[in-house]
């Protein structure tokens, strides 16, 4: 199997800016979980739901859920290193495929908030959406860590976040040799 690294973080903290960045890199292959890597679910059947937007009682009882098999195929087949872009609400239970984690961290509310409006797109878009992310950070950032998550303060200019996950990649592809 490939080294794998995951880059993830909840809505609006520069995942799909960080893959496009990375996409360029000859020596490794990029994958962003929305690109069918991840489902949504019912939580208490686990079957595949159609997403419903601007539904409160649907985020409620709705989860973003890897399709770890499929995820598991392209690292394997790899011949480049692979870096994972995306969130889902399971990631921590398939934290083995990963050689490393970077977790993009919001700061607090306000900014959460403040890069949400300023998105064109993606998830978070409405109040129901907005308001999973604001009550899912804290708690996701937290498990990320404890996984042994490297933090990166998502506010940074993005060439900082792109130097810090280069040079832990790095290091570690050297120390895989």
């Amino acid at each position: 199997m490939s080294t794998a690294f995951l880059i993830t973080g909840l809505g609006g903290t520069g995942k799909s800016t960080l893959e496009r960045i990375f996409r360029q890199d000859d020596s490794s292959i990029t994958y962003d979980i929305d690109d069918g890597y991840a489902e949504w679910r019912d939580k208490q059947t686990g079957r595949p739901v159609e997403y419903v937007p601007n539904d409160s009682a649907w985020n409620a009882r709705s989860t973003w859920a890897l399709r770890r098999e499929l995820l598991e195929e392209k690292i394997r087949e790899s011949a480049k290193r692979v870096l994972v872009f995306g969130m889902t609400n399971d990631l921590d239970q398939h934290a083995d495929l990963f050689s490393k984690i970077f977790i993009l961290e919001y700061p607090d509310e306000q900014t959460i908030r403040n890069r949400l409006a300023g998105r064109k797109e993606g998830f978070g878009k409405n109040e129901p959406e907005i308001q999973r992310i604001l009550r899912d950070y804290l708690p996701y950032q937290s498990v990320m860590r404890q996984l042994g998550g490297i933090a990166i303060d998502c506010t940074l200019p993005i060439e900082d976040v792109v130097g810090i996950i280069r040079n832990h990649i790095d290091v570690s592809t050297l120390n895989k040799e």
